[in-house]
C-alpha cells in the first residue's frame, strides 16, 4: 500500500496499489496507450545510468514516437549526442527530476506559449 499525506506528513489516506512497481508491458505499448489517450509521451530521465529507457533496454527503440526525449540534471545534450550520435534529430526538454525539495528546478525547460494549456505544450513540443 501506498500512504498519501501533506506537507507535515500526516496521513489523508492510504491507496491499496502500490505505483512503483513494473509494468507489464512494453514499452510501445505504454507509448501506443498515451497517444490513444491523447497524452505526451516523454521517456522520463534517459541519460540516467539507472531506471531510464537506455539503462533498460540499452537504446531508444527508433520507431518509437516519443513527443520528447527528457534529460535529467546530470547530463549537458551535447555529451550525450557524442554517445547516442542516432538520436541526434529527436527533441529534448530538460527537469531536474527531484526527489528532494531544495532540488527542484535545478534543471528545467522553458516553454514559450502565449497560453500555458495542455493543447499549447503539446504544439510547443512539435515546434522544438
Amino acid at each position: 500500500y501506498q500512504l498519501v499525506v501533506d506537507e507535515e506528513e500526516n496521513i489523508l489516506r492510504q491507496i491499496d496499489n502500490l505505483f512503483i512497481s513494473a509494468l507489464n508491458k512494453s514499452i510501445e505499448e505504454v507509448e501506443k496507450k498515451v497517444h490513444d489517450l491523447k497524452g505526451i509521451f516523454i521517456p522520463a530521465h534517459i541519460d540516467k545510468n539507472k531506471k531510464s529507457i537506455i539503462s533498460q533496454l540499452g537504446f531508444v527503440p527508433l520507431g518509437l514516437q516519443y513527443d520528447a526525449l527528457e534529460f535529467s540534471r546530470h547530463v549537458k545534450k551535447d555529451d550525450f549526442l557524442k554517445k547516442n550520435d542516432y538520436l541526434r534529430g529527436a527533441r529534448f526538454i530538460s527537469s531536474s527530476d527531484a526527489h528532494y525539495i531544495d532540488d527542484v528546478g535545478g534543471v528545467f525547460t522553458e516553454i514559450d506559449c502565449e497560453v500555458l494549456n495542455f493543447n499549447a505544450i503539446k504544439e510547443w513540443l512539435n515546434r522544438i
